[in-house]
């Protein structure tokens, strides 16, 4: 009687705590989500110059990445890569890397990249995109998108690669007046 018993809870059991972990785990990437929007916000709000510091936003999303990395392995967190991206107009691109070698970046669409690949929809102003993490399969994809205005998609395509961005270097631009250019 008690061994029915045991196999009759135990995957009950199993399943409450495995349905209790996403619903929980679904909460807290939408509390960090509406935090990082009203955390950048108010910082905006709070700092004039917040604009033009553009490691205030890369300092948050380093310290949500160091939180949850999880978050940025979800389409999600493009939006908060975008709003990062967007907090300055001298900001480039925003990524978040992983020691695993998954990569994800949002990226403003110049002259120049539009030249170095022609396959960037002609309309196409931002760029996001994610790198698989290094497994032992023979290849890595890019998995990249494009939207003319965010986020409303106009184009997309995958792409293998060989990149390892924790093999690349980092090159900055030189200062000016105590500030990033």
């Amino acid at each position: 009687m008690s061994l029915l018993f045991i196999a009759l809870s135990i995957p009950i059991l199993i399943f409450i705590l495995i349905y209790n972990y996403n619903k929980n785990s679904a909460g807290m990437v939408s509390i960090l989500n509406e935090a990082g929007c009203a955390d950048l916000e108010g910082r905006r709000r709070a700092h004039p110059g917040f604009d033009r510091e553009p490691e205030s936003p890369l300092r948050f999303l380093a310290e949500l990445a160091s939180v949850d990395p999880g978050y940025f392995r979800t389409e999600q967190s493009r939006d908060l890569l975008y709003r990062a991206l967007t907090s300055a107009a001298y900001i480039d691109a925003a990524y978040v890397s992983f020691e695993d070698g998954y990569h994800r970046v949002v990226t403003r669409i110049d002259e120049d990249r539009r030249h170095a690949d022609p396959k960037i929809p002609a309309t196409a102003n931002w760029h996001s995109s994610y790198i698989d993490a290094i497994s032992y399969a023979l290849s890595r994809v890019r998995h990249r998108k494009f939207f003319d205005i965010w986020p409303q998609e106009v184009g997309a395509y995958d792409v293998a690669t060989d990149t390892d961005i924790r093999t690349c270097r980092v090159i900055r631009p030189p200062r000016r007046r105590g500030r990033w250019r």
